[in-house]
């Protein structure tokens, strides 16, 4: 009896494990979604929560406690979609010892909308939102060309 009564249990205990973490971080959310704490992750690049880049591709930097699990959603006009792995699944990492993640992601011309998700044993997460605009080589020059102009526009004026 003691032999069903401690198979029963282990299973139900291995039943559970998959359970939470079937359930850690969710496949989409909606934008207008808070977190339910704000001191688990801190982010480090962007330096702020709107930034603009030429490349496209941005390294999103943080730093958080051991064992909190990080994951990178994108926007994708309704919902944010978190980015999968390799296997097809959601993409999660794990911050080890030295509590520092890094995710690289693709941009699309424009705004692109980000979102960190930080979560930690308890179910308890944060969501850290960010705004990166990727610029095309174009608008930088159409910006120096208009630079020109206008300060040579100026220096007429005082002649």
């Amino acid at each position: 009896m003691k032999r069903i009564i401690i198979s029963v249990l282990a299973a139900l205990t291995v039943f559970m494990s998959m359970q939470c973490a079937a359930f850690a971080h969710p496949g989409s959310f909606s934008s207008d979604t808070s977190g339910t704490v704000s001191d688990l992750i801190t982010i480090k690049k962007p330096e702020s929560s709107s930034t603009a880049t030429m490349k496209s591709t941005y390294s999103i930097t943080g730093v958080g406690s051991e064992g909190i699990s990080v994951c990178i959603y994108i926007y994708d006009g309704e919902n944010y979609v978190a980015q999968k792995n390799s296997e097809g699944g959601i993409a999660v990492t794990t911050l080890g010892a030295s509590g520092v993640f890094y995710k690289q992601i693709s941009l699309n011309e424009g705004l692109n909308r980000i979102c960190v998700r930080a979560e930690a044993a308890d179910g308890s997460y944060q969501l850290v939102y960010l705004s990166i605009n990727m610029i095309k080589n174009e608008v930088l020059s159409d910006l120096g060309s208009f630079t020109t102009d206008m300060q040579s526009r100026y220096n007429g004026w005082l002649n």
